[in-house]
């Protein structure tokens, strides 16, 4: 690499081997670190909206209502286990991680409480039982305007 200060001067810069690869080791770690937050914080969006998809599918079916809300015991079962299966790093996204898990554990076991007391026709436990299942539900929104706001940096 040569840079010309002046038309009777030039100074050659020399960098060895192994500064150019200490610089591109730095950088490297650099940009995988900003991009392993962009990776973890997507694959948590994608569980998130694959589960919220799939729930919002199964309830606007045409199936009864208790049939409705078993499949989605099935489903959030599933994205509990597979939101919990993500390996992250960034403590702040195992934090939101920990938090969908518990979220979608509790929507499941609301639904299935309301579930059984629908089947045995006990109004009361309906009612709790529903009760729970939207506080649960509750937790949703606020949770992913926390995650969108911390992946985009705000």
């Amino acid at each position: 690499l040569y840079t010309q200060f002046s038309r009777r001067h030039s100074v050659k810069i020399h960098f060895g081997k192994t500064a150019i690869a200490a610089i591109a080791s730095v950088t490297s770690v650099l940009l995988v670190s900003c991009e392993n937050k962009v990776a973890q914080c997507n694959k948590i969006v994608a569980v998130a909206n694959k589960a919220t998809t799939e729930v919002q599918q199964t309830s606007q079916g045409k199936d009864e209502k208790i049939d409705q809300l078993g499949k989605m015991v099935t489903s959030l079962d599933n994205y509990a286990k597979e939101m919990g299966a993500i390996e992250l790093k960034d403590e702040q996204l195992k934090g939101y991680q920990g938090r969908f898990v518990a979220m979608y554990q509790q929507m499941s076991t609301s639904s299935k409480s309301l579930i059984d007391a629908a089947k045995q026709k006990k109004a009361p436990q309906a009612q709790s039982a529903l009760a729970e299942l939207q506080k649960s539900v509750a937790l949703e929104q606020p949770l992913v305007n926390e995650v969108n706001q911390y992946c985009q940096g705000k």
